[in-house]
């Protein structure tokens, strides 16, 4: 009994404990419930277990030494160069974010008996979807300058959460059939509404880069047919009269000759020049930014209170330009360059047609993503980084396997 009860409470407890925090961890951050790094913490004890044992050890790809490698010269290369007190907790956010990529490396293939971990992600997006429809009916102020917010506090962030459930609808419709592909078929056209009313520039730019990267692997005729109807649809809106384009494209141009960010860049550049020899290389540190910019902003004086100054330029060049230097720049290229190359590699080496798509759906919400975070949001925030540590994490899965079959 006594042996028992030990294999049944650790041996076969690990995995599930392993998988209900990761669930958890990717729930409370599509939900915006709180508790993200708890569900992490409980996914310690697991975690260590698995090791010791050796039962599910980390799959030692190159993709993973390489995401070890990387991780670690930009935490430790941040956290040396650091001079003041380091705002935000992005060593931290850094920290947790690896250790989430690396935890689905070790998820279990199969979700139940006979379940894999599409239906949940189906049922996950599903409910997903109708919660941020649910907000815009129950939560008192849904919209932040004429933006819907869905549960979140900006709408960049359900931008970026329903631009990644576009691409896994539309995967999963490519999945299932029958009444189960016309409910998601129902969802998607919901997403695209949220979507929409986010008015977020960023997202549209993302999509358009998530398509426009699997181009490469549509059949000519399907791509052409594709931009065909989009221009169809766009003339098709124009002459309605529901949507004026040209009003549309002056009111875009307009919006990006005034977006703040134009002034943000100024006056970075203007705060780049006092950096030493050092700090161009190596950067000033993790957290540095918010307080060395309050002096040579122009917003600083519009706030009330200087929390809601800018914690980054809303760029990721200049941002780790910054914090890590030319070094860091660098290794941020180098890293999304061997993760879409991989992904590249591993959409022409599949062995099936399932496993082609689901390196295109990884390639193209990487892609979109990038672009998105890239003008919105602080590269090591947890709104930023958690959600990258998702894709990261299934990516790493996906690359092992294709190494395996290799």
């Amino acid at each position: 009994m006594t042996k028992y009860l030990r294999d049944l409470s650790l041996h076969r407890l690990s995995p599930v404990i392993l998988l209900l925090g990761i669930y958890g961890f990717a729930i409370s951050l599509a939900f915006q419930l709180g508790g993200y790094r708890s569900f992490l913490h409980a996914s310690l004890l697991p975690f260590a277990w698995m090791l010791f044992q050796g039962r599910g050890t980390l799959p030692w790809s190159k993709p993973l030494w390489w995401l070890l490698g990387l991780g670690g010269v930009f935490l430790l290369q941040g956290l040396a160069m650091a001079t003041g007190p380091i705002e935000g907790g992005h060593h931290e956010v850094l920290g947790w974010s690896l250790f989430a990529a690396i935890l689905i490396t070790l998820l279990p293939a199969q979700v139940g008996p006979r379940g894999d971990h599409r239906s949940l992600l189906a049922v996950i997006t599903v409910v997903f979807v109708l919660a941020q429809v649910g907000a815009w009916f129950w939560r008192p102020q849904p919209y932040m300058d004429g933006r819907l917010l869905g549960v979140f506090s900006n709408p960049h962030y359900l931008a970026l959460y329903t631009l990644l459930a576009l691409g896994l609808l539309i995967y999963l419709i490519d999945f299932y059939r029958g009444w189960r592909g016309w409910l998601l078929g129902v969802v998607l056209v919901l997403d695209v509404l949220l979507l929409i009313l986010s008015r977020s520039l960023p997202a549209w730019l993302g999509l358009v880069a998530g398509t426009l990267v699997l181009l490469p692997y549509a059949p000519r005729w399907r791509a052409v047919m594709t931009l065909a109807l989009f221009l169809l649809l766009l003339a098709g809106v124009h002459l309605s009269g529901w949507f004026d384009l040209s009003v549309g494209i002056k009111t875009a141009l307009i919006y990006l000759a005034s977006d703040e960010r134009w002034v943000l860049w100024r006056e970075f550049w203007i705060l780049q020049q006092e950096s030493t020899g050092w700090q161009w290389l190596l950067g000033h540190g993790f957290g540095q930014f918010l307080n060395d910019y309050m002096p040579v902003s122009s917003f600083h004086a519009q706030r009330v209170e200087p929390y809601f100054d800018f914690a980054s330029p809303h760029n990721y060049f200049l941002e780790l330009l910054y914090s890590h230097g030319f070094i860091g720049v660098l290794l941020l290229c180098l890293g999304y360059g061997l993760w879409l190359g991989g992904l590249v590699r591993g959409i022409n080496t599949s062995g099936t047609v399932d496993q082609r798509r689901q390196g295109m759906l990884l390639l193209s919400l990487v892609t979109a993503q990038c672009v998105l975070g890239f003008f919105t949001m602080p590269f090591f925030a947890r709104h930023n980084l958690f959600p990258v540590s998702v894709l990261l994490g299934i990516s790493l899965r996906y690359l092992a396997a294709r190494e395996k079959h290799d």
